[in-house]
């Protein structure tokens, strides 16, 4: 047996047997029944984009292509192999957005298209294609669609230009140049949202006219998230990072509060009244209201870990050395933390329907592959924080592309104790710890690495055909 196969079957026990607590032996006392692998598809290659999981179907792109995996048994599906163009081949390379059956993505050259999989993909083939002259790469940032109109970033020698197609045709309405990358865009109604290093921006969804423009700091360096008329976004200055909020409609900032890191490098989600964000190896949680600070998660030795996400009132993250945690949203109490890989969780962590998907790297036999691996969550519901349901990065179903504004997201956990307190005994009173379908079709699998989840996926495809009987 490689030593390959042999990393990877004991990567899958480990993850059968949930670690409870935190680092530091403040075990939850709450029961918890998350964290057990249920498939895993193993790659030859990094996987750097996605999961992005819609209507059953967990999109990745994979060297270059975009593959579709069931999402209740792993089964895969080739789906686009991204553009060709002579002795100049085209790999998508950007976090694949899923609107109505379709998918847009950039590639690393100078082209951008829409791949229509409500017949299970096209290989080779797409709805339409935009390639513009002055842009060599569309692979710095990820797309988001709304209100029929797709916004993404292209780069080119002297700086970058911001796009506004017509999601139908890719047509191109307005552009933006910038003299550095912008960050991911989000929409909400008639205003789209983005930071490049120097800015925060507000502009006219329709015309691309700037309503205002803000400078935080020394540089931005995360994706905003937009709720309740409030922009909150990471951003560095000379004394440290920062997080802020930033009212949405003037640009002025509202409040900040300061970072024990040096810079922050990780977006911010909002979920229930709390902003979660990292500052190294901590993460925060803090009032969407005032900033004020409600619990720290020390994480211990594990910087450069993933953007957060929210679920049945868990917070869920994934660490440079494979981990995935889980996290009480009300008192910062780990529950479990799973190891999934030997290399860094390279995705932003995302729930469905009770599973988790995260990507992460793995190295074998002196070689850097990724797996995607599926795992159960706490509760069954799915991620619910503004960062998912803004249809930032990654997304689930909870991103339609109608950019309605996103108020107050989240539901406390039934029987969750809302006291305030503190996790791991860092700061305050130590946590008690009590507390559709339409999927594309997977006949043909190619290449299927996908491994377990046989029953679970059984129920699950029971609950569903129940469901679409009601």
């Amino acid at each position: 047996m490689s030593s390959e196969s042999t990393r990877r079957n004991v990567l899958r026990i480990i993850a059968g047997t949930t670690v409870a607590g935190t680092l530091f032996g403040t075990a939850s006392a709450t029961s918890t029944t998350g964290g057990n692998e249920l498939w895993r598809y193993e790659s030859q290659y990094l996987l750097r984009h996605g999961p992005t999981v819609v209507d059953g179907t967990a999109y990745v792109i994979e060297n270059g292509s975009l593959y579709g995996f069931d999402s209740d048994t792993g089964d895969q599906e080739l789906m686009f192999r991204g553009w060709g163009g002579g002795n100049i081949p085209d790999d998508l390379g950007q976090d694949p957005h899923v609107v109505d059956g379709m998918v847009y993505c950039g590639g690393s050259k100078s082209r951008f298209g829409a791949i229509d999989v409500t017949d299970g993909g096209r290989i080779g083939e797409s709805e339409w294609l935009f390639e513009p002259e002055d842009v060599r790469s569309f692979s710095e940032t990820s797309p988001t669609v709304a209100n029929g109109t797709l916004y993404t970033v292209g780069g080119y020698h002297g700086g970058t230009i911001f796009f506004a197609l017509d999601a139908d045709s890719g047509e191109e309405k307005w552009r933006m140049e910038a003299d550095s990358r912008p960050f991911s865009p989000v929409v909400v109604e008639d205003t789209v949202y983005f930071a490049e290093p120097s800015n925060l921006y507000a502009l006219d969804a329709d015309s691309g006219e700037e309503i205002w423009s803000t400078e935080l700091g020394a540089g931005i360096n995360t994706v905003p998230t937009v709720v309740d008329g409030t922009v909150y976004v990471g951003y560095s200055s000379s004394t440290g990072g920062n997080y802020a909020a930033v009212d949405a409609d003037t640009g002025a900032e509202q409040w900040a509060f300061k970072t024990e890191s040096s810079f922050t490098v990780r977006e911010p989600t909002v979920a229930d009244g709390t902003l979660y964000c990292r500052d190294e190896e901590t993460l925060v949680a803090a009032s969407a209201d005032s900033g004020e600070e409600q619990w720290r998660y020390e994480a211990g030795d594990y910087k450069d870990s993933t953007a957060p996400t929210v679920a049945d009132g868990v917070v869920y993250f994934g660490d440079k050395h494979g981990q995935i945690h889980a996290v009480s949203a009300t008192n910062g109490d780990g529950l479990w933390q799973v190891e999934i890989g030997d290399e860094p969780v390279s995705s932003q962590p995302i729930v469905v329907d009770g599973v988790l998907y995260a990507v992460v790297d793995m190295s074998l036999e002196g070689q850097h592959q990724g797996d995607l691996v599926a795992i159960e969550a706490e509760g069954d519901g799915s991620s619910i924080d503004s960062r998912v349901v803004q249809g930032v990065l990654n997304h689930n179903d909870g991103w339609t592309g109608d950019g309605a504004a996103v108020i107050s997201p989240g539901v406390s956990s039934e029987g969750s104790d809302d006291d305030g307190s503190s996790g791991n005994g860092t700061d305050g009173e130590e946590g008690n710890g009590d507390d559709d379908d339409g999927s594309p079709g997977f006949g043909i699998v190619s290449g299927i690495a996908a491994v377990g989840g046989g029953a679970y996926a059984a129920s699950r495809r029971l609950r569903r055909d129940e469901e679409s009987a009601d």
